[in-house]
């Protein structure tokens, strides 16, 4: 709605499917709260035991990211907030990320920092800064 308030239906264009590194249906899982959904929450890695009445599982497709972000030779801002799934979505778009100049900001969880950084580190990115007190982190990779 917002695209077509802003008159923006010819720069803009929508896909609804999450990004990832394979294609098909992804399980999601969310929290209830006071009975509301969590929806912020979503995520993909559910620790063995969190699943319980109050879970809501819900499937998304997924594509790989490469197949619809066919850009080249772009400047481009990238912001990716996955709750833990950042790892396959950078495999998915291992194109978009060799073949463009790219400002990447990442939440990055404590626990994959190591792992999503050596990926990043192999795409030539670079960590150029990270928010204070947060989970974000800034890339570049010219």
């Amino acid at each position: 709605m917002n695209i077509k308030i802003n008159n923006l239906e010819k720069k803009i264009g929508t896909f609804n499917v999450g990004l990832s590194n394979t294609d098909g249906l992804k399980r999601m899982v969310a929290l209830k709260r006071r009975d509301y959904v969590q929806s912020g929450g979503f995520s993909f890695n559910i620790p063995k035991g969190k699943v319980n009445n109050e879970t809501i599982i819900q499937y998304h497709k997924s594509i790989i990211g490469d197949k619809v972000l066919k850009l080249k030779e772009k400047k481009i801002v990238i912001k990716i907030d996955v709750e833990s799934y950042e790892n396959k979505v950078l495999l998915g778009i291992r194109n978009l990320l060799k073949n463009n100049k790219i400002l990447l900001q990442i939440e990055i969880f404590n626990e994959n920092f190591k792992k999503i950084n050596k990926l990043l580190l192999k795409y030539n990115f670079k960590l150029i800064n990270k928010f204070h007190k947060t989970s974000d982190y800034f890339y570049i990779n010219h």
